[in-house]
């Protein structure tokens, strides 16, 4: 661009300004040279080594082909965005270089997190053999994994369900009010762990019965998220107790409350009680507000007795059904200052 400029008359840098330019773009080649030969001398495992300079790892790894040990090979766990780069470069190398499976990594607090087993050597044959290896061992552990988590969660249930059976002893027949259904719950949702197996099987609620007017320390606009003008239907708030849960269902966390005033002097079976509900996705933790795509945060939940239950949740996900035993007579936190953290202002800010 600048010879042709010049060519049309126009005025180019002096010499001088061409040379300062170009000995500083080489001091800064050097440094900038030296400064990733530091940091990757400082770098302590293989993995980071090679994900940040591939080519230098694969070659101080595997030296010059008449120095290469046969059948050399080494296993390396990268991230899943990694692998087509470090991969390639092993290739111009003349190195066989292919990837396992891929490993689904999942935390509740980072979300979910790919990773690959590399398997790279320079005999192409003994690098597919030792992968077919791996992926079998990979295979036979995740079969072992899910043993476990299914035994761990049948464990739990029984141990769940026997709280729940100790407490449904201390009534009757048709004994017992609305009252009594405060306490902890033991959740379960089909519809949730098949969909998503992640989040396990086991579930809880947490229900109590809540009067507005005790939250003074909630400003105007707060208090006006419980009112008829609220746009998830909330009820008119009058100082009237409601019945509230907090919830934790594997894909949703959230709040929910009664959107009809309920006798608490009332007999069971009692419903199906209609609710609202506010949550965060677990995960992404996307806040789940009526405004989401159109959907009504929704839902409804029958008693069938002080220490069972059973309920459906509409919302984005479309119907999810879950039943519930009562396990503990300690509703936990019974403020439920979630739901001011939940509405549509917050979401506007989420997204």
């Amino acid at each position: 661009m600048l010879t042709t400029a010049v060519k049309e008359g126009l005025q180019g840098p002096s010499q001088k300004i061409i040379d300062l330019e170009n000995e500083l773009n080489t001091k800064f080649r050097v440094q900038n040279a030296e400064a990733r030969d530091k940091k990757y001398l400082t770098l302590e495992t293989e993995e980071s080594k090679v994900e940040f300079n591939p080519m230098r790892f694969w070659r101080e790894r595997f030296p010059s082909k008449g120095k290469r040990k046969k059948n050399d090979i080494v296993t390396l766990t990268v991230r899943f965005q990694s692998v087509h780069r470090v991969k390639t470069a092993a290739e111009s190398l003349g190195l066989s270089a292919f990837d396992t499976s891929d490993i689904q990594c999942y935390s509740l607090d980072i979300g979910t997190d790919m990773l690959s087993k590399l398997v790279v050597g320079t005999d192409r044959g003994a690098v597919l053999q030792l992968k077919t290896q791996i992926e079998k061992q990979q295979e036979e552990a995740a079969r072992l994994e899910r043993q476990e988590k299914k035994k761990a969660a049948r464990l739990e249930r029984q141990e769940m369900k026997a709280k729940a059976q100790k407490l449904a002893a201390q009534f009757g027949p048709g004994e017992g009010t609305l009252k009594d259904v405060v306490g902890e719950w033991y959740i379960q949702s089909r519809d949730i762990s098949d969909e998503w197996p992640q989040f396990g099987t086991d579930f809880v609620m947490f229900i109590y019965f809540h009067k507005m007017e005790n939250d003074c320390d909630h400003s105007d606009e707060e208090r006006s998220d419980y009112s008829d003008s609220d746009e998830d239907g909330s009820a008119e708030f009058d100082g009237t107790e409601l019945i509230w849960a907090n919830f934790e269902m594997g894909v949703l966390t959230g709040v929910l409350h009664a959107s009809e005033h309920l006798p608490p002097i009332a007999s069971f079976p009692w419903g199906p009680i209609p609710f609202v509900w506010r949550g965060r996705e677990s995960g992404e933790g996307q806040i789940q507000v009526d405004m989401n795509y159109g959907t009504k945060n929704t839902g409804t939940v029958t008693f069938l007795g002080p220490t069972q239950l059973k309920g459906e949740l509409y919302g984005f996900y479309g119907v999810l059904k879950f039943k519930g035993y009562k396990i503990s007579t300690d509703p936990g936190n019974t403020a439920p200052e979630e739901w001011h953290g939940l509405d549509y202002r917050k979401w506007i800010k989420w997204s």
